[in-house]
C-alpha cells in the first residue's frame, strides 16, 4: 500500500473525528463513536470515493483511526488455466499484492466468518453481493455471491458485539463496492457506445453523401430526360436522403456524443412547411398502407401560423417518432390528428389517435427509458423503447413539457414549445 495517499485518506479521516470532537456529536463523557456513527463515516466517506482503491484506503483508515484495527480488503478474482482449462478463484489484495489463504478462501466462500486463534484478535469477513446483478457486473461465479473479505487484526480481543458490527461495516462495504463496480462498467459501456456510434457515423456518411450527389445529378436529369414521375420520385429520394444526412450529424455528432446532452441548434422555422409537411410527405405510403385517417377538421397547424426558434431535426425527430407510434399502437384504421394552441408566451401542442387508451400502469412508464408498452396487440412492434424517452429529452430541451392524456376515444400525447 502506498503510505503516502493512504496518509492523505488517514487525515481525511482525523479531521471527520475532530469535528465529532469540537461539535461533541458522542457521548459527553467517553466522546466514543457509536458503532452506527461509525458505520455511516464509512457512508459518507464512500460518497467521495471515484475507485474501489479509495474505497480500500477509507475503509482502513477509518477502522485504524476510530478502532486501532489493522486491517485488509480483498477482492474475489478468478483466473483460467491454459492448460487444464480450469478456473480458479481466490481473494486479492489490490494494494499489497497477496492472496488470502487457501483454507481460509473456503471458509469464506460458505458465507462464515473465520476467526483463526483463540484470543480472537483476528477475523476474516465475507463481503456479500447481489444475485441480481452477479452476471451482469462478471463477478466470479459462488453460491452465496460473495465478492470479497475483509482481515482484521485487532489489539484486543474481539468480543461478540464487535463481531457483529464487523458484519455490518462489511454490508456496507459490499455496497460501496458494487456501487464502484458500476461506474466503472458504466463508463467503459459508455465509452463503448461513442466508440461504436463514431465508426458506424463515419462508415454510413460516405455512401450516404455519395448516393445524394448521385440522385441530385438524376434530378438534373444530366444522364438524359426523365418521366415526370421517376423526377418526382427522384427528388423526393434526394430530400430524405438530405434530412438523414443533417439527422446522423445532429444524432451522431461530435457535440452531441461527447457533451453528455443534446445539442440544440434553434433558427428560425415554419412549422408546417419545415416540420409538419416533411413528414407527412416521408409517411403517407405508411398511412395509407395503414389505412389511417389524417384529420385536420379542427384546423391542424396551418402554414405561417407557428414561427419559432427551434431546432428542426430535432422537431422533425419528435414527430417522427409520434407519428410512427400512431402506425404502432393506433393500429390499421385508426384516426390521427395534430394541432396547436397559442398560449401566450409558448405553444400547446398534441398529436392525438384513436387507437386504445393506455392504462394508467402503463402510463407510468411513458418517457422512461428502456420502456416499452407490452400487449397482445404490440407483441410484434420492434423497439429498444428510447423513443419517447429522446422525445422528452428534445422537448426539455427547448424549454418544453411533455405528457400523456388519455381520452375516451384514444391517446393524445401533448407538449409545450416556447416562442421565443
Amino acid at each position: 500500500m502506498d503510505e503516502k495517499t493512504f496518509a492523505y485518506f488517514q487525515n481525511r479521516v482525523k479531521e471527520k473525528i475532530a469535528d465529532f470532537e469540537i461539535y461533541q456529536f458522542g457521548e459527553k463523557e467517553t466522546q466514543q463513536f457509536s458503532k452506527a456513527e461509525v458505520l455511516n463515516f464509512l457512508q459518507e466517506f464512500l460518497r467521495e470515493g471515484d475507485t474501489k482503491e479509495e474505497c480500500d484506503y477509507f475503509s482502513k483508515a477509518i477502522l485504524l483511526e476510530c478502532y486501532h484495527y489493522d486491517s485488509c480488503l480483498y477482492y474475489l478474482k478468478e483466473e483460467k488455466n491454459p492448460e487444464t482449462n480450469k478456473t480458479n478463484i481466490y481473494f486479492w489484495d489490490l494494494h499489497n499484492k497477496k492472496r488470502l489463504p487457501e483454507e481460509i478462501k473456503k471458509i469464506i466462500l460458505q458465507e462464515h466468518t473465520f476467526i483463526p486463534s483463540q484470543s480472537k484478535t483476528e477475523a476474516v469477513f465475507p463481503i456479500r453481493g447481489k444475485h441480481n446483478i452477479q452476471e451482469e457486473m462478471k463477478y466470479p461465479s459462488n453460491e452465496k455471491v460473495i465478492i470479497g473479505a475483509l482481515e482484521v487484526k485487532s489489539p484486543y480481543p474481539l468480543h461478540d458485539h464487535d463481531l457483529f458490527f464487523l458484519e455490518k461495516y462489511c454490508r456496507r462495504l459490499g455496497m460501496g463496492i458494487h456501487f464502484f463496480d458500476f461506474l466503472e462498467y458504466n463508463q467503459k459501456l459508455t465509452q463503448h457506445i461513442i466508440d461504436m456510434l463514431t465508426v458506424a457515423s463515419h462508415d454510413i456518411r460516405g455512401p450516404l453523401n455519395s448516393i445524394a450527389v448521385g440522385l441530385k445529378v438524376l434530378g438534373k436529369e444530366l444522364y438524359g430526360k426523365l418521366d415526370p414521375k421517376v423526377k418526382e420520385v427522384v427528388k423526393s429520394l434526394y430530400r430524405k436522403s438530405n434530412n438523414l444526412s443533417l439527422t446522423l450529424n445532429t444524432y451522431l455528432g461530435e457535440t452531441s456524443l461527447f457533451s453528455g446532452h443534446l445539442a440544440i441548434k434553434k433558427k428560425k422555422i415554419d412549422y408546417r412547411t419545415d416540420i409538419i409537411n416533411p413528414l407527412l410527405e416521408e409517411f403517407s405510403e405508411a398511412f395509407a398502407k395503414n389505412n389511417i385517417l389524417i384529420d385536420e377538421s379542427m384546423g391542424g397547424i396551418p402554414e405561417g401560423r407557428i414561427s419559432i426558434r427551434a431546432d428542426r431535426i430535432w422537431l422533425l425527430a419528435v414527430y417522427g417518432n409520434l407519428f410512427s407510434n400512431v402506425i404502432k399502437y393506433g393500429g390499421p384504421g385508426c384516426t390521427m390528428a395534430f394541432g396547436f394552441e397559442d398560449w401566450g408566451d409558448h405553444y400547446r401542442l398534441n398529436v392525438f389517435n384513436t387507437g386504445r387508451p393506455l392504462d394508467p400502469s402503463e402510463q407510468e412508464k411513458l418517457f422512461h427509458k428502456f420502456s416499452r408498452i407490452e400487449g397482445e396487440e404490440t407483441k410484434n412492434v420492434k423497439g429498444a423503447g428510447l423513443g419517447l424517452y429522446f422525445v422528452k429529452e428534445i422537448i426539455e430541451g427547448h424549454g418544453g413539457k411533455i405528457w400523456y392524456e388519455p381520452k375516451p376515444d384514444g391517446s393524445n400525447f401533448v407538449f409545450t414549445l416556447p416562442k421565443d
